[in-house]
């Protein structure tokens, strides 16, 4: 007898997910909002024409309240990914529970805003929200609370929600906000070949015994307990304007969102990876000098010892219970022409863990809006990265990311780009060299 409790799981969860929303509907009085977007995107590498990312994702948001005493919000996304990997006709035929057509329902946000609570002079939002913190464009060393979605690893800037407590007093002279999560959330990492990328920095310094590689190993993870001592976080910044000016200093306790290995396990052939703590104090500001916008942050990072494990040999420090500091700054100006140009300078990229990884990178991007704004073409955008000043021809790296933007009509717009990777070395983007890609996007905002 067919088993239909895999086939009913996604309508069910569509249900509840649709009960919600309509229960806020009607418990809602004032300005209710609903909007969202259905967005298709493809990615395919350049070597082989291996499609990578093939997924279609419907995307509802709703707002309510009077926005004098409460407010609520909620975002909630519809996911479908095109490819199918099975090897079983019983996933085919929905007899296993993990099925092989994947897709989701994802709650990406879910909040409720209580103003001038509980004083005339704060505000409060608590459930799942997404807080991002910094001042830079995309690449912000103090923004640590909501985890790094690195689903696609170069669409950098993009976070997951969490769940938490946040509060806000509004001074004469500064604000400041409080923030608690009970609840860890780890970063969400992109398919294997990409994932390695990012811990390539840790893997290269693991010393093994002769002959042993770590190619086939598994790779687990250990997250930390659940009780609040181990896996909650807070953090608090202090934010102002002055002479033209935003202006923060703030201060994070967590964990960090990417994994550090830990033990590596000869006979099963595992590694595990751990999140360690961290303190983090960082600050950042943004405003203009005449028509050129500029902005900078840099934080300081304090992260607990992680020691690596490996049967046989003394351990080895993977990551040092040492302080080390990544900072950026950057500029963006528009000519008379309409010609936009934005870069910035960038001391340790976001997996970039410890004061010995840490490499320098630059951005740059010009764009030009043609045909009234209905295409918009970008022929220069880069990012470049020296991992050695001693030596830069042999420790380099260098992503080309060009893009062309569509917009047939109102709320429509059709995105064609690629990405060239290319670098010598140990860097992130000479890991990812055998991956030049094109990509194709399309959404339509309701």
């Amino acid at each position: 007898m067919l088993n239909t409790r895999s086939t009913w799981q996604l309508p069910l969860k569509l249900f509840f997910v649709l009960q919600t929303v309509c229960t806020s509907v009607l418990f809602a009085q004032d300005n209710i909002s609903i909007g969202g977007y259905v967005q298709t995107e493809n990615h395919v590498t350049l070597d082989d024409m291996e499609l990578t990312w093939s997924e279609n994702r419907l995307n509802l948001k709703l707002s309510a309240g009077n926005f004098t005493d409460y407010g609520l919000f909620s975002e909630v996304q519809f996911r479908g990914f095109g490819y199918v990997k099975t090897d079983s006709v019983s996933m085919l035929q929905g007899l296993e529970e993990s099925g092989s057509y994947p897709g989701g329902v994802e709650l990406r946000e879910a909040y409720l805003d209580l103003y001038s609570f509980p004083f005339s002079s704060t505000d409060f939002r608590l459930g799942r929200q997404n807080i991002n913190w910094g001042t830079a464009d995309g690449l912000n060393p103090t923004s640590n609370i909501s985890p790094d979605n690195l689903e696609i690893l170069l669409d950098f800037g993009e976070h997951l929600a969490v769940d938490a407590f946040q509060g806000t007093y509004y001074g004469s002279l500064a604000n400041l906000t409080c923030v608690y999560v009970p609840t860890f959330t780890p970063a969400r990492l992109p398919p294997p070949g990409y994932s390695s990328a990012l811990l390539s920095a840790f893997s290269s310094a693991m010393s093994l015994p002769p002959g042993v590689s770590l190619d086939g190993f598994t790779q687990k993870v250990e997250l930390p307990q659940r009780d609040l001592d181990e896996s909650s976080q807070y953090a608090i910044k202090l934010s102002s304007f002055m002479h033209g000016f935003d202006l923060s200093l703030s201060y994070y306790f967590g964990r960090y969102d990417l994994p550090v290995p830990h033990v590596i396990s000869m006979p099963d052939s595992v590694i595990t990876l751990t999140y360690p703590k961290v303190q983090i104090i960082g600050g950042d500001f943004a405003g203009a000098i005449g028509s050129v916008g500029i902005w900078g942050e840099g934080a300081v990072f304090f992260p607990e010892e992680v020691l690596l494990d490996i049967p046989g040999l003394p351990a080895e420090e993977m990551l040092k219970d040492e302080s080390y500091a990544r900072f950026i700054a950057g500029c963006d100006y528009t000519f008379e022409n309409g010609v936009y140009v934005n870069t910035q300078v960038l001391h340790g990229f976001l997996h970039e863990l410890g004061r010995e990884n840490l490499n320098d990178y630059l951005t740059f991007r010009i764009e030009r809006d043609l045909l009234n704004s209905k295409l918009t073409l970008v022929p220069v955008s880069f990012a470049t990265s020296v991992s050695d000043w001693d030596d830069p021809d042999e420790n380099y790296g260098l992503a080309y990311v060009p893009e062309l933007t569509y917009r047939p009509v109102d709320n429509v717009e059709i995105t064609l780009g690629g990405a060239i990777l290319h670098g010598e070395g140990e860097n992130l983007f000479r890991q990812l060299g055998d991956r030049d890609e094109l990509y194709l996007k399309a959404r339509a905002s309701f």
